[in-house]
């Protein structure tokens, strides 16, 4: 789902995940489940045929099987206004903002 959604755009991004489709791994039976099970306990978090971030619950889908953290532009978030990082916190995941993570990593930008 993460490269439909990059692929939608005519950019460099989309540019450069067409070269790079192996970098993208589809998701297995547990991320599936987790998918479901986000959707069904944050009905809000990715509307029906929403034109951007459908691609969120798999993110996070995957983050809770191999156990990785989640790096998001996101803040915030809340019952009523649910978020990548409400919905991380909600589900145990480790989650920065992509700022922290440059700073952390010691990537200028």
């Amino acid at each position: 789902m993460v490269y439909v959604e990059l692929n939608e755009r005519d950019d460099e991004i989309s540019k450069y995940v067409k070269q790079k489709r192996d970098i993208f791994v589809p998701p297995n039976k547990t991320q599936q489940n987790q998918v479901t099970l986000i959707q069904s306990r944050f009905p809000s978090f990715v509307l029906p045929n929403a034109p951007k971030n459908r691609a969120d619950p798999f993110v996070i889908a995957l983050a809770i099987d191999k156990k990785l953290n989640v790096v998001t532009m996101e803040k915030g978030g809340g019952p009523s206004n649910v978020k990548i990082p409400y919905v991380c916190q909600e589900f145990g995941v480790p989650c920065m903002h992509l700022f922290d993570f440059l700073r952390a990593e010691n990537i200028k930008a």
